[in-house]
C-alpha cells in the first residue's frame, strides 16, 4: 500500500468484552476516543455479542450516533448464528431498535459459529430470517 492510499482508510475501534480484553471493553469508550480524537477517519465499532456479554446497554449504539461504522452480531451466550437458539433471539432486538433509531443503514456482519458444515445453507437461511425479523 502507498501512503496516499491511507487518505482512504477509516479505522473502527472495536471494544471486547472484559474477560478478552483490558483495553476497550465498552462502545462508550470507543466514542470518547473517537470524539478526543475527532478525526473522520476514526470511527466505532458495536459488537452487540461482546455489548450483551459485557451488559452494555442498547443506549451506547443511540449515544455513538453517526460515529458507528460498522456491526458485529451473535447470539448471546454461544456465539452462533442468530437465531440459533430461539429463546435468545430477544436479546437482541434492543440492539436492532438502537440502530433503527439513529438511522443507522451501514452493515451488520454475522461474527460467529455456523454449526456442522453439512447445516450450513440452513443456519445461513435461518440467520438471514432472524435478521430481517429484528
Amino acid at each position: 500500500a502507498r501512503v496516499s492510499d491511507l487518505k482512504n482508510v477509516c479505522v473502527v475501534i472495536e471494544p471486547l468484552r472484559p474477560n478478552e480484553s483490558n483495553i476497550i471493553n465498552f462502545v462508550w469508550q470507543g466514542v470518547q476516543i473517537c470524539g478526543d480524537v475527532n478525526s473522520p477517519k476514526l470511527r466505532q465499532l458495536a459488537d452487540i455479542f461482546h455489548m450483551m456479554m459485557g451488559r452494555e446497554s442498547a443506549e451506547s449504539i443511540v449515544k455513538a450516533g453517526d460515529l458507528l461504522k460498522h456491526c458485529h452480531i451473535a447470539s448471546y451466550d454461544t456465539r452462533s448464528f442468530p437465531g440459533s437458539d430461539p429463546a435468545t433471539v430477544g436479546r437482541l432486538r434492543p440492539y436492532f431498535d438502537a440502530l433503527r433509531a439513529i438511522g443507522y443503514a451501514g452493515g451488520v456482519s454475522c461474527e460467529c459459529g455456523w454449526g456442522d458444515k453439512k447445516d450450513l445453507a440452513k443456519n445461513l437461511e435461518t440467520a438471514l430470517k432472524t435478521l430481517k425479523s429484528l
